[in-house]
């Protein structure tokens, strides 16, 4: 009890006598783990938003996770360190900290996200091999060439700028380079 658990698909009808919201539990949705009946082995969760929901061993075994550790999709939209009530029916601030693991597969993109998240501070982690040749600021250099990179999809009519503007440096018309454009698109 007391652990962190993140609802990995949604189930909107979990019945009066374990929602008596109504409301159920979506993709995402967090809380901790108030009780579990040993018979059932139903998990009685608290969610973030304050709810106390009675969650089926068919769909905890099935459907959720630990969720103290969030994958960047998963996390994405989130932000950590939100205000919520307290017992005292009073807000209290959750410190917002982020814990991210510095792959050198992240697009710019991604890392931006992920960098993002938190209202207080983001801790970046990277590994690193070691290596009696490199110095310290060399591991830097490559993971900043690894984020830099980009992984933003053109739209056709970028193409058709582009391809415009290549038919006026060689002089050819507009139309004629447009015509072959959308050809290569079909």
């Amino acid at each position: 009890m007391g652990d962190e658990l993140c609802c990995l698909r949604n189930r909107s009808r979990l019945g009066a006598a374990r929602d008596p919201s109504g409301k159920g539990v979506r993709n995402g949705t967090r809380g901790i783990i108030q009780a579990i009946d040993c018979q059932s082995r139903e998990v009685t969760l608290q969610t973030s938003d304050g709810r106390s929901v009675r969650l089926p061993a068919e769909y905890v075994k099935r459907s959720t996770d630990y969720g103290y550790a969030w994958t960047l999709h998963k996390g994405q939209g989130q932000t950590v360190g939100q205000a919520q009530r307290s017992d005292e029916d009073e807000v209290a601030r959750r410190r917002g900290r982020a814990f991210v693991f510095g792959a050198e597969g992240l697009s710019a993109e991604a890392a931006l996200v992920a960098a993002s998240r938190a209202t207080d501070s983001t801790e970046l982690f990277v590994l690193t091999e070691p290596d009696e040749t490199m110095s310290t600021g060399d591991g830097d250099e490559e993971l900043g060439r690894a984020w830099s990179r980009s992984e933003q999809q053109r739209l056709a009519l970028d193409e058709l700028g582009a391809a415009a503007e290549i038919a006026r440096l060689a002089g050819t018309s507009r139309r004629r380079s447009a015509t072959s454009v959308t050809r290569s698109f079909r």
